[in-house]
């Protein structure tokens, strides 16, 4: 009996509810609730005849337009301001590049906790003009098309392969210059009727004969 008095004295437990509000805190978060990771390759619609050929992880540069750059005094109406000059910044946009047999486009990820995929633009491959390295410090990939540059940093692109990775989308452009989609073009022509000067039958306006009675058309 004095062995377990002992025991319990050695032993004995003391409310504090802060340790309490701790303890709940720890064992709320080591349970583990199910997020719902929503893959790039469900955030993508394909064509008829399309597939993906290639993926990369990596950030694109974002850009957008500030009036927050210098700016110049001015006078207007006897008022003497400042004219702040338009500047254009660039924001970081984590996501995935993805190469398909016909276009490039670049999925932005989003949210904090379940993340997701929404795509930013496309670039046909039929649209490129260049693909190049830019960048001194940190390096860049440059895809330029028929309106604007396009600047990513992608994971595994540097400059020693650079080539592969210009050599991979190149040849997907030069596959579908060479099979190119054969659309039908239906051409609807708008056709005139007159009566005709004897038999009053209608015939088209560029006939010379009547189809029904045969005569010559007057005029």
């Amino acid at each position: 009996m004095q062995q377990l008095i002992e025991f319990s004295k050695k032993h004995q437990f003391t409310y504090n509810p802060f340790l309490e509000f701790i303890n709940y805190i720890s064992n709320f978060w080591k349970i583990k609730k199910p997020v719902k990771q929503m893959s790039w390759q469900n955030a993508i619609v394909l064509k008829e005849g399309e597939q993906v050929v290639h993926s990369w992880e990596g950030c694109y540069e974002k850009t957008y337009k500030t009036m927050d750059g210098d700016f110049q005094l001015v006078t207007l109406g006897g008022h003497r301001g400042r004219r702040y000059r338009e500047k254009e910044k660039a924001k970081p946009s984590n996501g995935v590049l993805v190469l398909t047999n016909r276009k490039l486009l670049w999925l932005e990820k989003r949210g904090l906790i379940g993340k997701s995929y929404h795509v930013l633009f496309e670039v046909p491959l039929t649209t490129l003009k260049g693909i190049s390295m830019g960048g001194s410090l940190r390096k860049y990939v440059s895809v330029t098309d028929e309106k604007r540059e396009y600047k990513f940093h992608l994971k595994g692109i540097r400059e020693k392969e650079l080539e592969p990775f210009k050599d991979m989308i190149l040849r997907q452009a030069e596959k579908l210059k060479e099979s190119p989609v054969i659309q039908k073009e239906v051409i609807t022509k708008e056709v005139v009727m007159m009566p005709c000067d004897y038999c009053k039958a209608l015939m088209p306006q560029t006939s010379t004969f009547c189809p029904n009675c045969g005569a010559r058309r007057k005029g």
